[in-house]
Formats: C-alpha cells, structure tokens, sequence
C-alpha cells in the first residue's frame, strides 16, 4: 500500500532508495544473450563472454535461486544498460 501511493506521487527515485538502497542489495552476474545467473567472465550456457554486473535486492536473488532450485528457469531481459559489460 505505501509502494502505492508513492507511485501514485511519481516517487521512483525514494521507492528506488527504499526497496534497493536500503535493504540488502547485492552485485550478481547475469548473461545478456540468455539471461541467467553466471558465476566468471563467460557465460556456461552459450560461451559468451557478454556477462554483465547487475545490481538487485538480496530478496530478489534469494527468490530467483530458490526458483532455480526447484526447476524454473527464470531469465533476466537486460535491455539497454548502462554499466560496461563485465570483461
């Protein structure tokens, strides 16, 4: 409800600060071309070595693992970033 009606206020920049800067964030690994969770500078999957740091809620991570580890797949559609890849 609070996320709400700071959305409805155009709020982005305090619901950035409050549901990633101030909770735990962490620094994952993610492949542009298929969108999983690396762990080095190329990618397991496709071998490609266009792997690139991504900033998210620890939250986020846990519940992605936590899909992996019961056989969904969940993939990550970079876009446009703005960081360099990770080389």
């Amino acid at each position: 409800m609070e996320r709400d009606c700071l959305l409805g206020f155009g709020a982005a920049d305090l619901l950035l600060e409050r549901l990633l800067y101030s909770s735990d964030d962490s620094t994952v690994l993610i492949c542009e071309q298929c969108g999983f969770f690396q762990h080095g500078k190329r990618c397991d999957g496709c071998k490609k070595a266009s792997v690139y740091k991504v900033k998210m809620p620890y939250a986020c991570k846990l519940l992605m693992q936590e899909l992996i580890s019961m056989g969904i797949r969940p993939k990550i559609n970079l876009g446009k970033i703005a960081d360099n890849p990770f080389k």
